[in-house]
């Protein structure tokens, strides 16, 4: 029970292919080929690209909320992972230093 899809792509489709090369995280590969297709018109409905690319159609829906709420550029930034480099600022290191020096 899906319906046709009223999205509107606004990069061109050389845009979005420069972009499919230039990235190296998969997910964002995936979320880029997503609007590929639709902007190929190769799927009209959502459900049927979510099929076609293996994906929850939830997962999809999230995607393009996003693009449409937040635009291209935060669409595919890819995801910061790992701990930070330093959980301990400067400062903080310094009032430890301070503290163990005084005890």
């Amino acid at each position: 029970m899906s319906y046709t899809s009223r999205i509107q792509i606004r990069e061109t489709e050389s845009e979005l292919f420069c972009a499919y090369r230039k990235t190296k995280d998969l997910r964002t590969k995936l979320r880029i080929k997503a609007l590929i297709l639709f902007k190929e018109g190769n799927f009209q409905k959502q459900e049927d690209l979510a099929l076609h690319l293996c994906i929850g159609y939830s997962t999809l829906r999230r995607w393009l909320k996003k693009y449409t709420d937040e635009g291209f550029e935060k669409y595919i930034r890819e995801p910061v992972r790992g701990k930070p480099a330093s959980l301990v600022t400067p400062e903080l290191h310094k009032a430890l230093e301070d503290k163990l020096k005084d005890s």
